[in-house]
């Protein structure tokens, strides 16, 4: 569990975002016969998160006023948090 929080704008709505869970598998280095699976061999990223209110409180309103396109911002922005913060 991270517990990390970013600031976002979701719908024109200032809030913030609790990242709950983040795991990155980085792509497999090896031969695409001896990996496990295909999403092993490329790679991927599980994310979880909640929007809160400004006041850091759950906000469920904003959240089920989401699209797919807002959803895909804010794994994007989560993503690229986390790739800038242990970028070696």
């Amino acid at each position: 569990m991270t517990e990390d929080i970013l600031e976002m704008e979701i719908k024109e709505t200032p809030c913030l975002v609790r990242v709950d869970t983040y795991h990155k598998q980085p792509a497999f280095g090896g031969s695409s016969f001896n990996c496990p699976s295909a999403d092993d061999y490329y790679g991927y990223e599980e994310i979880e998160y909640t929007v809160l209110n400004e006041h850091g409180e759950e906000f469920p309103w904003l959240e089920q006023k989401m699209t797919a396109k807002d959803d895909e911002y804010v794994l994007d922005q989560i993503s690229y948090f986390y790739n800038e913060r242990f970028a070696e």
